[in-house]
């Protein structure tokens, strides 16, 4: 039989060799981790092997039996008084390893053996947060039933719910809104001790119906979920029963008051603030997009390019005024100066938010001006790029009879008929379609040109450019990228 390696007798010390043996295992340790029950009980027996010894990790014997999944190890070293709540140098106790990778009989055994279900890792978080990851529901029943609280946060400002949701494990999900709502039944207080009558709060089934549907596309948490469908009731809810953070959300998504406004919810917008949301956090401005866009793009990214935008600056742009004074008066602060003047900023924005009755009006007082009618914004957007992204018909027949170009391009190469084609807006791409080809024909029919309909063959260079940056435009506006088709950005080469 193969004997165990023991430091100081016979240890490898050479280098190259070190680095593929830790040497700061003991015996205890490689018994634990082959789970080599007969040599654990030869070494209890023959003495205290130390049973508390680290090695380099700041793992213990139990640490290793666990991780590996050795049962009867497990056993053994709990029978022979190993310290169940031991952490390693992450402070993960043999717990969150166990539930972690989903051991439940070995998660069973130690909460038998009195494993704290209240341990934080390195990162904040609890072993029912990493059930939650993992989507499993049996040992998430198990540390509920041993009290474990599932409102806890991580460093992320996280719980177990938001880890669940996201991770779309819905047997999981549901457990923790049901636990949820028994626990703050528990706590109500009596009618004649209550300071007011308690909000109307949505029922599971809803709440389910609504998670399912808001996480199709892309994984959200469910703060976002219900910020984005205008589900205060909701909010409530997972303020509560849940412990939601009102700023908890996912890199590539924004925060929740930021989707609340932009959907001009209210009643959410105003709960979020009251619950201590950032109101000056600036979605897409995280070092690690910016990162993330240079690399996609192949570009060198100005640092002020991508400061993001506010939800003040989303409530302005999309003329939500009550929204924007909530936010004022929670201590928002008001954007910067930007590229465009007044007058051209708020005709753009008139133009992308669709308020096609106030777009008649300013183009009647500017007597058709087609220098307003065109005026190019950041990334080369003209307003009728930007109705017709959203999908405004009414707005861009407007702009269309008032000498729109709609041969003009962002500057990713886009014209607003394949933005609309590219964002499944097909009236409106039927309609520049329609209008295109009858400038065209004018055009011919007098043998002149016309900005709006006449095209000619581009080079190939300019060919292949022109894909590559339709392209881009592609990938830009695509529901996973970090930041809004609304932000400041702005490359070069």
């Amino acid at each position: 039989m193969r004997r165990l390696p023991i430091p100081g007798r016979g240890a490898v010390k050479c280098p190259a060799v070190a680095k593929m043996q830790d040497l700061s295992l003991t015996p205890i340790h490689h018994a634990a981790i082959r789970g080599k029950v007969r040599i654990l009980k030869l070494l209890l027996k023959k003495g205290n092997p130390n049973l508390e010894k680290k090695d380099r990790k700041g793992r213990t014997a139990l640490h290793h039996a666990v991780k590996k999944g050795h049962l009867e190890a497990v056993e053994v070293l709990l029978a022979n008084g190993a310290l169940v709540d031991a952490k390693n140098e992450a402070s993960f106790t043999p717990l969150t390893f166990a539930v972690r990778d989903g051991k439940l009989e070995i998660v069973e055994l130690l909460l038998g053996n009195g494993a704290s279900v209240t341990p934080l890792c390195s990162l904040g978080g609890t072993p029912l947060h990493y059930a939650a990851m993992g989507g499993f529901v049996e040992i998430a029943k198990a540390l509920l039933n041993k009290g474990a609280a599932a409102g806890r946060q991580d460093k992320r400002c996280w719980t177990a719910l938001d880890y669940a949701v996201h991770g779309r494990h819905w047997d999981v999900v549901e457990l923790l809104l049901e636990e949820g709502r028994r626990r703050r039944a528990s706590s109500q207080p009596q009618p004649q001790d209550a300071n007011g009558p308690l909000p109307a709060f949505v029922d599971d089934e809803s709440v389910m119906s609504a998670l399912h549907k808001g996480t199709e596309a892309c994984p959200r948490t469910p703060m976002q979920v219900a910020a984005f469908f205008g589900l205060d009731n909701l909010m409530h809810r997972l303020f509560e029963e849940q412990g939601c953070h009102p700023d908890g959300h996912t890199l590539w998504k924004p925060p929740p008051l930021y989707l609340a406004v932009e959907n001009g919810h209210e009643a959410c917008v105003k709960l979020l603030v009251t619950h201590g949301a950032d109101v000056d956090h600036r979605h897409g401005s995280t070092r690690e997009m910016r990162l993330e866009l240079a690399q996609l793009f192949g570009h060198a990214v100005y640092e002020q390019g991508l400061a993001g935008e506010s939800s003040l600056e989303c409530a302005m742009r999309l003329g939500r005024d009550a929204i924007a004074g909530i936010l004022r008066k929670a201590g928002a602060k008001p954007p910067p100066d930007t590229p465009l003047s007044t007058a051209q900023t708020m005709f753009y924005d008139l133009c992308e938010a669709g308020f096609a009755a106030k777009v008649r009006s300013r183009l009647q007082e500017e007597g058709g001006n087609e220098d307003l009618v065109n005026v190019a914004g950041l990334r080369s957007r003209t307003p009728l790029h930007a109705a017709a992204q959203r999908g405004h018909l009414e707005v861009v027949k407007l702009l269309v009879d008032h000498g729109a170009d709609m041969n003009a391009k962002t500057f990713f190469g886009s014209t607003a008929e394949k933005l609309a084609e590219k964002f499944d807006r097909s009236a409106v791409a039927a309609f520049l379609k329609k209008a295109r080809e009858e400038a065209t024909e004018r055009a011919q029919a007098t043998g002149g040109n016309s900005s709006a309909g006449a095209t000619q063959e581009e080079p190939p260079v300019e060919r292949d450019q022109s894909r590559r940056q339709t392209r881009a435009e592609e990938i830009w506006n695509d529901s996973d990228c970090p930041v809004s088709s609304q932000q400041i950005l702005t490359f070069v080469r």
